[in-house]
Parts: C-alpha cells; structure tokens; sequence
C-alpha cells in the first residue's frame, strides 16, 4: 500500500513537473513567435524604406539622364553650328588674301 501510494505521489509528481515544462514550452514559444513577428516587421519597414529611397534615386537618374542627353544634343547642334562658321571664315579669309594678292600685283 505504501508502495502505491509512492508510485502515485511520483506520477503526480511527474504530472505537474511534465505539465510545467509544457505551460513553459508554450510560453517560450509565443515569445519567441512574438520576437520573430517583430523582427520581420522591422526588416519589412527597412526593405520599404530602402525601396522608396531607390526609387526616388531611379526617378532622378532619369530625369538627369535626360536633361544631359538634351544639353549634349544642344552642344552637339552649337559644335556644328560653329564649325560650319568657322570654315565660313576661313574661306572669307581665303577671298580676302586673293583679293589683297590681286590688288597688290595689280597696276594701279
């Protein structure tokens, strides 16, 4: 009877301790579930953040790239555009020392 008794008392015993360990385990894991939880949505905020900020960076990029592609097309039609009156001038030039040659070999 004593014997049963002990053998009762330890299965109790070990009722409560397993009981424990449960009500613990569940605890550990809604903390850690909670910790997880908090994690990603920080990592969710900082990937949205980080997003925004690159697309804002594209957005100017593609508004430089354009404003340097008009300036560059600006500079291209000016670079022409000189060119072609600079080689007015040179044949201007070309007139005027024939024509300074012509009145200098010429009897007046």
């Amino acid at each position: 009877r004593q014997a049963a008794r002990e053998d009762e008392e330890r299965a109790l015993r070990a009722a409560k301790e397993l009981e424990q360990k449960q009500r613990k385990a569940v605890l550990l894991r809604s903390q850690l579930n909670s910790k997880i939880a908090d994690h990603l949505s920080k990592q969710a905020q900082q990937t949205k953040v980080q997003l925004e900020g690159d697309w804002r960076d594209q957005f100017r990029l593609e508004e430089t790239k354009e404003n340097i592609q008009e300036e560059l097309e600006f500079f291209r039609k000016t670079k022409q555009d000189l060119e072609e009156k600079s080689q007015e001038i040179d044949n201007k030039t070309e007139e005027i020392k024939a024509w300074l040659e012509e009145t200098k070999n010429s009897p007046e």
